[in-house]
């Protein structure tokens, strides 16, 4: 996405880009914005990670807690406008930061927490106190002059959008993941000899976790709130096809990339972690590479700005009009 869609000559742009990463369950979102981090440090780089997906988490956790009937909506929607609930949340989010990531698994990612998150994402009154949060902690990002938030979410896409219309941020695009249950359920499980093989445990707990990730998907798809929906027009990500060591391919993919705003990759096809997020890092890497350069250039040559107008995307070469 580029700058002077929300920004203009006279605004104040702030340092701090954000990066989205949206998509269905146990699709490599996650490992995808871990390595993602990982490479921007190395590139320099200040970067938070949002785990947008955990706020759900602890409210589930806090209202199972209180013994509130998740299932009885009426009773989740009682607690979560609850004067007393925000701050518990802000607790525990705060707490969270201390602890092992072993002792964040026990706590937020048992079975029981998980299908409470999804019961809780179901409830509108349930985004607000996420959301505003969200849009707490990129403020917090750039008033700390943070140079990257990495957003790991559903429908991430669109608060990314508004907090450059605010002119909270810059948003530089984002990623949408998608994968197969069945291929998902095997990397969860680490099953992945071919059925025939497999034992009848091995077949039920397959079964299970395809189950799980489907139903999980299906009620992100139909919540009333934020559903989770794959971006019209996102320039699709062909893992298979993508060039890693051709500079001009990375680099034209990279532009079509920001032309769109969005990036859709189907991980389904992907037989390693290097394999799917290498590109995801490329491109990433680069879009904030190219996203500074154009701020610079905007900075040094006000004219651009106008050329922008006329001509779209400056990045790009002007074709003389016939």
């Amino acid at each position: 996405m580029h700058i002077a869609e929300t920004f203009k000559p006279a605004d104040t742009i702030p340092k701090t880009k954000i990066i989205t990463f949206e998509g269905e369950a146990r699709s490599g979102k996650g490992t995808s914005v871990r390595v993602v981090q990982a490479r921007l440090l190395t590139d320099g780089r200040s970067v938070l990670v949002i785990d947008q997906g955990q706020k759900f988490r602890v409210l589930a956790k806090l209202a199972q807690d209180r013994s509130v009937e998740l299932q009885d909506q009426t009773a989740v929607t009682g607690f979560l406008r609850n004067p007393g609930t925000r701050p518990a949340m802000l607790k525990l989010l705060t707490s969270l930061k201390t602890m092992k990531s072993d002792e964040v698994n026990a706590l937020l990612y048992t079975q029981a927490v998980s299908m409470g998150s999804a019961q809780i994402a179901q409830n509108a009154d349930a985004h607000p106190l996420a959301v505003g949060l969200l849009f707490d902690e990129v403020q917090q990002a750039v008033n700390d002059s943070i140079d990257t938030v990495l957003i790991d979410g559903r429908s991430m896409e669109k608060y990314g959008r508004q907090m450059a219309e605010q002119k909270k941020a810059q948003f530089v695009m984002g990623f949408y993941f998608r994968c197969d249950a069945s291929i998902a359920a095997r990397r969860t499980t680490g099953i992945f000899v071919d059925m025939d093989a497999m034992s009848v445990d091995e077949k039920l707990v397959l079964l299970e976790a395809i189950t799980k990730i489907g139903d999980r998907n299906r009620q992100d798809t139909l919540r009333e709130v934020d559903p989770m929906l794959e971006p019209a027009n996102a320039y699709p990500l062909h893992v298979a096809d993508f060039a890693v060591n051709d500079v001009r391919h990375v680099r034209q993919a990279t532009l079509d990339a920001l032309l769109s705003g969005m990036v859709s990759i189907n991980t389904s096809y992907t037989r390693s972690v290097e394999e799917m997020t290498e590109p995801v890092v490329m491109l990433a890497a680069q879009a904030l590479d190219l996203h500074d350069s154009e701020a610079d250039r905007l900075a040094k040559n006000p004219k651009l700005w106008a050329t922008f107008e006329e001509f779209g995307d400056p990045r790009r070469p002007v074709v003389a009009r016939s």
